[in-house]
């Protein structure tokens, strides 16, 4: 067994914490909007790649209907490149 002992929060929520955190972040509301939004476009891209792999898979691979693929790769990367481009926006805040 290690040295180390985890220490237990008997305290379940300490309302005075987040109400000073809430303080302070009532003056960036702007930012945080912003992060809130890019949060949501990388989480919505996140869930929207597979669904887009999937589609080629079902459509394009097993059918053999190769005239789609140029569709998939300009979707696929169109969505890489927005990816990137919030998760830059998201850091630079």
């Amino acid at each position: 067994m290690s040295g180390y002992t985890e220490k237990e929060f008997a305290k379940r929520f300490d309302w005075q914490t987040w109400r000073s955190l809430l303080h302070y972040a009532g003056t960036r509301k702007k930012q945080i909007s912003i992060m809130i939004v890019l949060m949501i476009l990388v989480a919505a891209i996140d869930v929207v790649q597979p669904f887009i792999t999937g589609w080629l898979v079902d459509k394009v691979i097993i059918p053999g209907d190769t005239s789609k693929v140029t569709l998939f790769i300009i979707i696929f990367t169109g969505l890489g490149i927005f990816q990137s481009v919030n998760i830059f926006s998201f850091i630079a805040i």
